[in-house]
């Protein structure tokens, strides 16, 4: 290999290992924090519920979400093009929750598998307006930006907020 060549190899593998080391935020994000959300329903964990915070212009183009497990914690992720990081920045945000309910008459993946692609389109179009019409344990307005009453704070000092719902609107 002649100097050149050797001195191009080099050069493109010291780029290949610094691609996506760079630990840098994007322009206009504040500094993350590693943060859960702990979401109640009437006292009790919520689980497997997405969870939403849209902020203020300060992190407009970053989608911020997680969802609850078990235990109805969330651990927040934060992410703009092709920047990913656990957590969120700080600052205010609101908070929205959805939840897919279950609905009579699901299969399961075998049972779907099986089906013929007709049978397959309708049974998506069955179970798709069944969930349309699903009682949600909450009430819709937690469902919308422009709706939802839930607000929360993001600091230096978050580590897991609680966040506690109503099963009906007060």
């Amino acid at each position: 290999m002649n100097s050149r060549n050797l001195v191009f190899y080099l050069v493109f593998t010291a780029g290949l290992l610094t691609l996506g080391c760079n630990e840098s935020l994007p322009e206009g994000i504040n500094k993350v924090i590693p943060v859960k959300i702990k979401v109640l329903l009437d006292g009790s964990p919520l689980p497997e519920a997405d969870i939403q915070l849209f902020g203020s212009d300060a992190v407009a183009g970053i989608a911020i979400s997680g969802q609850t497990n078990t235990e109805g914690v969330a651990v927040l992720r934060s992410v703009k093009g092709n920047w990913i990081k656990t957590g969120a920045p700080t600052g205010n945000y609101k908070v929205t929750i959805q939840k897919v309910m279950p609905v009579k008459g699901e299969k399961s993946a075998a049972e779907i598998e099986s089906m013929s692609i007709e049978e397959k389109k309708a049974y998506y179009v069955q179970i798709s307006q069944a969930r349309q019409k699903a009682e949600l344990p909450f009430p819709k307005t937690y469902t919308s930006s422009k709706t939802t009453p839930l607000t929360l704070e993001i600091d230096d000092s978050s580590v897991e907020i609680p966040l506690s719902l109503d099963s009906v609107s007060k």
